[in-house]
């Protein structure tokens, strides 16, 4: 019983690791519905541009979390908020 737990809590942190964000090239992404990003060797570069129409709440998303928004995904990712892709949708 105990191997089983001990087993089952490093599938849970196995799987709690790759929740984190990892941006793919060549797909478009948009920082909290205001900034284009694109992923260069792992790394999401977004613009800088001032947002004053984003609601804060874009910020507070539980980190790790993902949803669909119509064909896009949305991750809540530590320190950027809400990074979505940005396909365009049908």
């Amino acid at each position: 019983m105990k191997l089983q737990l001990l087993c089952f809590l490093v599938i849970l942190a196995v799987a709690a690791i790759s929740a984190e964000f990892v941006c793919e090239e060549h797909v478009p992404y948009k920082e909290n519905k205001c900034n284009n990003c694109s992923c260069h060797k792992g790394f999401l570069a977004c613009t800088l541009m001032a947002c004053p129409w984003v609601k804060e709440n874009t910020y507070d998303c539980e980190v790790g979390t993902n949803y669909a928004e119509n064909c896009n995904v949305c991750y809540c990712v530590k320190g950027m908020g809400t990074v979505c892709t940005n396909h365009h949708c049908n």
